[in-house]
């Protein structure tokens, strides 16, 4: 009798904590994808009209019960200012002149809640933001510092999210762009979505080891990386007269294992800065053309995890990822009529990744990845660059599965 009502007690207790509120949705490995309407404020000095209104998308994954990291990507038809000129874009009186973009990565803090009342939370990480005329022939783009607050409204199968947020940017000489943005956010379970049953929540950040049962890390686990990569270029990389040489590169990483730790979120960004490949400009004023361009890029994947038997009895996985990628291109060098130093372009396109992954302690892993990122709206051809990668990760906390036992017939 004593045992029968314990296990219900249980059975009870547990059910609520996973599916009530906000707590289902803060379980370590929950998945989260949103969509919103922004409205930016850009600072003065880059000459835009401030009526700004765009659309963007998020993605991101707890590493712990109050705690995520997100990535987000925007877009907004901006204008310059009746009488100036941006980029060397006139003003136009239908607007639409300036293409601003931003991506942004962050980790954030989310406050506890009870059932059915809004939560709020705060959080801060990087931002890189893009300008580009409407010709497509002149752009820029700086790096900065990004922070936002905001506040969860539970809705039934949604959260109501809005937020206030600011972008530092020191590379363009401290300007500080700021806005407004409110959409929707839900938590798919990422097997379901692929036809499989739903999987047990996890409940317990404690982990013990990196591998559980499966040969998988666990739920929630956070990987962190760097790696050195060698890169062929395509010879479209860049822009005409002006393509990277092929090299040596390197990069960060960051990922999130969901509920079903065989599916991974992840982020990563890479530079490397090279030589101009085109002799003399490819015909062009040889003193115009750039001696360097210097390329980077920022991708974000789903990456898909199976088991791996590796030589020596470690512990591994094979990785199979597809996702996006921003790769953007600096252009210096070059003294002559007509030279490009200090310009910029930048593409995006579809990025795919295989790779392996070899456990060589508790928490320390060797990794492998042969990555294409492919632009299809590069000028003057599509651009396929070829990626050959090889680093170290570093896997932080995760929370093991706990299922919850079905109270007992009658």
């Amino acid at each position: 009798m004593t045992t029968s009502l314990y296990r219900r007690w249980t059975a009870c207790t547990m059910t609520a904590l996973l599916l009530s509120g906000t707590a289902a949705a803060q379980s370590p490995g929950t998945l989260l994808v949103g969509g919103f309407g922004q409205w930016t404020h850009y600072d003065k000095s880059w000459n835009l009209d401030n009526s700004n209104l765009g659309i963007g998308f998020r993605f991101g994954a707890y590493i712990a019960p109050n705690w995520n990291i997100e990535g987000d990507g925007s877009y907004t038809s901006a204008s310059s200012k009746s009488g100036t000129r941006f980029l060397n874009s006139p003003s136009s009186a239908s607007g639409g002149n300036v293409k601003a973009s931003a991506l942004s990565t962050r980790i954030v803090y989310t406050t506890p809640a009870a059932a059915n009342r809004p939560s709020v939370h705060f959080g801060g990480g990087a931002v890189l933001e893009s300008f580009r005329d409407s010709s497509g022939s002149a752009a820029t783009y700086q790096f900065g510092f990004n922070g936002l607050a905001g506040i969860n409204v539970a809705l039934s199968g949604l959260v109501l999210r809005a937020d206030a947020f600011g972008n530092y940017l020191p590379s363009a000489d401290g300007r500080f762009d700021f806005g407004l943005q409110a959409g929707f956010q839900f938590s798919p379970e990422v097997p379901v979505l692929f036809g499989g049953g739903p999987r047990t929540r996890t409940v317990i950040a404690a982990p013990v080891v990196w591998w559980d049962s499966l040969d998988t890390p666990l739920p929630g686990t956070l990987e962190l990386g760097g790696f050195l990569q060698y890169t062929r270029f395509d010879d479209s990389a860049g822009r005409q007269g002006a393509n990277p040489k092929n090299g040596i590169g390197f990069g960060v990483r960051a990922g999130v294992f969901l509920l079903d730790p065989r599916w991974e979120i992840e982020w990563d960004g890479y530079y490397a800065g090279k030589d101009n490949n085109v002799p003399f400009g490819g015909g062009f004023n040889p003193t115009a053309a750039p001696t360097e361009v210097n390329a980077h890029a920022v991708a974000m994947r789903l990456n898909y995890n199976d088991a791996l038997d590796v030589p020596g009895g470690h512990l591994g996985q094979f990785i199979v990822g597809v996702g996006g990628v921003r790769t953007s291109y600096k252009f210096v060098g070059g003294t002559g009529k007509g030279s490009v130093s200090d310009t910029f372009a930048y593409n995006y396109g579809v990025s795919g990744l295989l790779g392996a992954r070899v456990g060589i302690s508790n928490r320390t892993a060797l990794r492998f990845d042969g990555v294409l990122d492919y632009m299809p709206n590069s000028q003057p051809s599509g651009t396929l660059n070829i990626i050959l990668r090889g680093g170290v990760s570093w896997m932080l906390g995760g929370a093991r599965s706990q299922a919850v036992a079905p109270p007992p017939p009658g």
